[in-house]
């Protein structure tokens, strides 16, 4: 009998393909269902080929985090699929899908610039949906995340100019995105990394009221800065120079960074999915329940000052709730207003 599922969303990217690939090739592939969410089904021929020779409980389905409504129909199916029992309930879900542009901002068809749309407030709306339907004894929930979610990491130095180091201002500045100003990459850079702040702002903000809650107390919500990846498929768009770096060259670099600095800023799409496969199942180093805990791949780390703001953190949140237009009955979260 299956334990539960664990849903990986973007597992058509490079990580998202490693982790599956490690996955299905762990012990836990045997005692669990596999959800895997693509934007388009039709696009993601590689990983229909790591999953050729899986289980019929591994599942791919798709899922458009650029269209809030898209999020809601796609809850909606896996809801009732869980709920009638065709899926185990959910151990642990995986917030993986992300894009990064670095040639000029977008919007989507809601109207919110790319960045925040995607990486943030789709997943926001997805997990509050979804919260129903997650393991209410051990589960999980991963955000993927990233160093550039601190604009004072020394790495940063460039992107983020003195003056501009405040990245959470209102809702409205990061539902829009900001000016490229006279660097269209290095823009793009920032809004990403103020996309994964949410994300990790929300962590916080969940956790909270999670722990509050008379059922769903021990579900856990952890963030995990993957470190920068080579072929990890992620930048779509972009210059043809820093294309041709980060799948071609990057990946065999960060194969000798990883072995003489693991957890450090350049790591491969292997070492950083065994580290989101432990962040999954892991009790012995993180314990049953790592609530609030922000993962730098294998080790425990921490967030930035800005990140750990409450205040910021409840100002997201309401904000977010106006954005998605969660109703009454949506979630199953009882202080979700």
């Amino acid at each position: 009998m299956a334990e539960g599922s664990i849903l990986v969303t973007g597992a058509n990217g490079g990580l998202g393909k490693a982790f599956t690939s490690q996955f299905l090739s762990s012990p836990h592939s045997q005692t669990h269902h596999g959800i895997y969410t693509v934007r388009n089904l039709s696009s993601a021929p590689k990983l229909q080929e790591i999953l050729a020779s899986a289980s019929p409980h591994h599942h791919v389905i798709p899922l458009d985090l650029s269209s809030l409504a898209s999020v809601r129909v796609t809850a909606s199916a896996l809801k009732k699929r869980i709920s009638s029992g065709e899926i185990p309930p959910i151990r642990t879900m995986v917030l993986n899908a992300a894009v990064q542009q670095v040639d000029g901002k977008t919007y989507t068809i809601d109207g919110f610039e790319s960045h925040f749309a995607v990486n943030y407030l789709a997943n926001f709306l997805f997990v509050l949906l979804m919260l129903g339907t997650v393991d209410s004894e051990s589960g999980r929930i991963i955000c993927i995340s990233t160093a550039l979610h601190n604009s004072f990491h020394w790495m940063n130095r460039s992107i983020f100019l003195d003056g501009e180091r405040e990245m959470f201002k209102d809702m409205k500045s990061v539902a829009d995105g900001g000016e490229d100003g006279a660097d269209k990459e290095k823009a793009g850079m920032r809004r990403y990394g103020t996309s994964k702040l949410l994300l990790v702002m929300f962590m916080y903000e969940l956790q909270r009221r999670l722990n509050s809650s008379p059922t769903l107390s021990k579900i856990s919500i952890l963030t995990l800065d993957p470190g920068g990846m080579g072929g990890a498929e992620l930048t779509k768009r972009g210059s043809a120079t820093s294309k041709f770096l980060w799948t071609h060259v990057m990946p065999t670099v960060q194969s000798w960074a990883v072995y003489f600095w693991p957890n450090g800023i350049l790591r491969t799409n292997e070492k950083s999915a065994g580290d989101v496969l432990k962040a999954c199942f892991d009790t012995e180093d993180l314990g049953k329940c790592p609530k609030a805990l922000f993962l730098n791949g294998s080790e425990i780390g921490q967030a930035s000052v800005e990140a750990r703001d409450e205040g910021k953190q409840r100002i997201l949140w309401g904000g977010s709730l106006g954005l998605v237009g969660l109703v009454e009955g949506e979630t199953v979260l009882e202080d979700w207003r």
